[in-house]
C-alpha cells in the first residue's frame, strides 16, 4: 500500500467532533419538538385555543386601567329588561384598586370590600352580585381553567368560546345581573365567547339560561366592550368620596333592597325613548292646581338627553342646559312650573338612594316607601309648590312611594301633608303628586323642533 492510500484512508476514518455530536442531537429534538407541535396543533387545537385565551385573559384581568360598556338583557315570558352600564378600573394613589360603575344617572365606588355613593356614604359588600362589574373581568381566568376552549374566525375577528356549568356559571351569571342574585335558582350553562383583535380581547359575551326561584325560565345575553386606550374618557373619583376612604362605614351591609331598588331607577333612567304621565292634585276645594294631567317625555338627539312635558297643547323642553318653548324661546317664571314638577322626580329618586327607606311585597309588586325629613320637604314644596305656598302655613309630613314589577318602575308617588288658614281656621289638606312610566311606548311620537334643539343643544 503506498503512502497516498494510506492517508485517504486516515481522513476517512476521522471521528466528529463533541459540538458537531451536540449540534446534531439539538437539532433531532428540535424536529421532534416540532413534530410534536404540529401533531396537537392538528390533533388537539383546543390546548393551543386555552393558553392564547389564558394569556390574553390574564392581560386583562390584571390591566390596572380598564374601562367596559356592559350592556345585560334578562327576558322571560312577555318580560325583558336591559341594564346599560359602564365601569372605570384605576388604581388609587395608596395602591387600591377602585371600580366607579355608572348605570343610567347613578354612579357608585366600589373600594377594598366597600360601596360608596356620590355623597361619600359608603357600605360593605358581601357575597356575590353587588354590581361590581369589574369582578366578571377579574373573575375569567380562574372560571375558564380547566375547560376546553374552542375558536372560530369571524367578522369581529377571531374568537374563543368556551362552555361553562355548575356553580362556576351561577356566580358569574349574579355578577352580572346583580339584582337577580336572589332569584336565579339555577344556571345549567353559559357559553362565554371572548372576541380578540391583535391579541387583545376587544369583546366578551355571555349567553345562556337560568332558572329563576318560582321555575321560570330565562333567556340571558349580555356582552362586555372592552374601550381601546385611545378612546377612554376621564374619570375620577369625587373628593367626597376619596375622604371617606378613611372612615368606618356605616355598620350597613348594602341589602339586595338597595340593589334592586338603584337598577330599578337606572333601568328607568336609561330608557331611550321614554313617557310617563304626571299628576298632581289637592283636596283643597279653592285651589286649582291645573296639572292633573301633565306628559313627560324624554330621548336622546345626537346622543344628547332631551325632556319636555306637555300641558294641554303647550310644549316646554329642557335638559341640563336650560328650558325653552318650542319655538327656542326661554321660559317665564310661570311656564316654568310644569319643568318644576317634572323635576321632583329627579329628587325623589335621589332621597331613595341617599336614605333608608322600607321594603315589601305584595302579589309580585315591590314596594319601597320613605317618610321625608324637613329639609326634604322644604326642597319639594318650594320646587314644584311655588302658587300653593301662599295659602301653605306649613307642610307637616311627607311620604314617597316607588313601585317597582320585575325591575321596572311602575309608579312613583309623593303626598304631602299639612295644613292652611281659611278664615282663622286651620284646615288640612293633602297634595299628591303621582308618576307613571307609559309602557306603550309605539303610540307616542317624540319630536323636537330646530328652534329648540339651536337653543339646547347648540345645533
Amino acid at each position: 500500500m503506498n503512502e497516498l492510500t494510506e492517508q485517504k484512508e486516515k481522513k476517512t476514518k476521522k471521528r466528529l467532533s463533541k459540538g458537531m455530536i451536540v449540534l446534531f442531537s439539538l437539532c433531532g429534538v428540535l424536529l421532534v419538538l416540532i413534530g410534536v407541535v404540529v401533531y396537537l396543533f392538528v390533533s388537539r387545537p383546543t390546548f393551543f385555543n386555552g393558553i392564547l385565551s389564558d394569556i390574553m385573559l390574564v392581560r386583562l384581568a390584571r390591566d390596572k386601567e380598564i374601562e367596559c360598556e356592559v350592556d345585560a338583557d334578562i327576558s322571560y315570558g312577555t318580560f325583558s329588561a336591559e341594564t346599560d352600564a359602564r365601569f372605570w378600573r384605576t388604581e388609587l394613589k395608596d395602591g387600591k384598586m377602585a371600580t366607579m360603575v355608572e348605570i343610567g344617572n347613578i354612579t357608585v365606588y366600589f373600594v377594598d370590600g366597600c360601596v360608596y355613593l356620590e355623597n361619600g356614604r359608603g357600605f360593605k359588600t358581601e357575597g356575590k352580585g353587588n354590581a361590581d362589574y369589574s369582578k366578571a373581568i377579574s373573575a375569567l381566568p380562574e372560571l375558564l381553567d380547566g375547560y376546553t376552549v374552542y375558536s372560530e374566525k369571524t367578522s369581529d375577528g377571531t374568537e374563543y368560546y368556551v362552555t361553562v356549568t355548575g356553580d362556576g356559571a351561577i356566580d358569574y351569571v349574579t355578577e352580572l345581573y346583580p339584582d337577580y342574585a336572589d332569584k336565579i335558582d339555577d344556571v345549567e350553562d353559559i357559553e362565554i365567547r371572548l372576541v380578540t383583535e391583535k391579541w387583545r380581547i376587544t369583546q366578551i359575551r355571555v349567553e345562556g339560561s337560568a332558572t329563576l326561584e318560582n321555575g321560570t325560565e330565562a333567556e340571558l345575553d349580555a356582552v362586555i366592550d372592552v374601550i381601546p386606550q385611545s378612546e377612554r374618557s376621564e374619570h375620577k373619583l369625587p373628593q367626597e368620596v376619596l375622604d371617606a376612604l378613611d372612615d368606618d362605614v356605616e355598620a350597613l351591609t348594602i341589602s339586595q333592597e338597595m340593589i334592586d331598588l338603584g337598577y330599578a331607577i337606572s333601568r328607568f333612567y336609561s330608557k331611550d325613548p321614554n313617557a310617563a304621565q304626571i299628576s298632581v292634585s289637592t283636596d283643597v276645594a279653592f285651589i286649582e292646581l291645573g296639572y292633573d294631567n301633565m306628559g313627560w317625555y324624554r330621548f336622546t338627539v345626537d346622543d344628547e338627553w332631551i325632556n319636555y312635558v306637555n300641558v294641554g297643547s303647550k310644549k316646554y323642553y329642557y335638559n341640563g342646559n336650560g328650558s325653552c318653548n318650542a319655538e327656542g324661546e326661554m321660559l317665564s317664571e310661570v311656564e316654568e312650573g310644569p319643568v318644576d314638577i317634572a323635576k321632583v322626580v329627579d329628587s325623589v329618586y335621589d332621597i331613595f338612594l341617599e336614605k333608608k327607606f322600607n321594603a315589601t311585597e305584595e302579589n309580585g309588586e315591590d314596594i319601597y316607601t320613605i317618610d321625608l325629613d324637613k329639609e326634604d320637604i322644604s326642597k319639594l314644596v318650594d320646587t314644584y309648590l311655588p302658587k300653593f305656598l301662599s295659602y301653605a302655613d306649613k307642610v307637616d309630613t311627607a311620604t314617597a312611594t316607588l313601585r317597582v314589577v320585575e325591575g321596572q318602575v311602575t309608579e312613583l308617588s309623593v303626598v304631602l301633608s299639612g295644613s292652611v288658614q281659611i278664615f282663622f281656621i286651620n284646615k288640612s289638606f293633602n297634595v299628591w303628586l303621582t308618576f307613571t312610566p307609559t309602557t306603550d311606548m309605539d303610540s307616542i311620537e317624540f319630536d323636537v323642533p330646530d328652534e329648540v334643539a339651536e337653543t339646547l343643544l347648540g345645533k
